[in-house]
């Protein structure tokens, strides 16, 4: 409806390997957060894919709990930068697409703490039987893809 405003959803694919190189992705994405804050500045997070074990991804967060006199959307590029740094040390980011989807919110059914704070993990990795689409008339089945489920 005109005029409301919901969760402070906001998200991200990179789709072109060169714009995982410099910061401007990160920029928007920051931006993103400033703008998604006026549904609530209190806690803030992001999930992205990563490498895993055996060519899967795995997924990882970066979540925050903001004070009185700080930014969240610093807040969470910060966290952002050293999850995907840490990331990089064991397995490695993903080299082609890039996927971030983050919420920001202002706590009015739980407390502002990093355990009510999204995105939240709904379901643990597992693997699954994934269908990848079409090649060449035939549909195309990858048996065990590490799935995980975030909101």
């Amino acid at each position: 409806e005109k005029g409301w405003f919901f969760c402070g959803n906001f998200g991200i694919i990179l789709i072109n390997s060169a714009w995982n190189a410099g910061p401007k992705a990160k920029d928007i994405l920051e931006k993103m957060v400033q703008i998604t804050m006026m549904r609530g500045a209190q806690t803030g997070g992001v999930v992205t894919y990563v490498k895993g074990r055996a060519g899967s991804t795995r997924g990882v967060r970066a979540r925050v709990v903001n004070s009185k006199r700080t930014d969240l959307s610093k807040l969470v590029r910060a966290k952002l930068a050293s999850t995907e740094r840490r990331a990089s040390w064991w397995n490695g980011l993903l080299d082609d697409v890039r996927f971030y989807a983050g919420h920001t919110r202002f706590a009015t059914t739980s407390k502002a703490t990093l355990a009510g704070c999204h995105p939240h993990q709904w379901s643990l990795p597992q693997s699954m039987d994934v269908y990848l689409g079409f090649s060449e008339g035939h549909l195309v089945k990858s048996k065990g893809l590490n799935v995980e489920v975030f909101i």
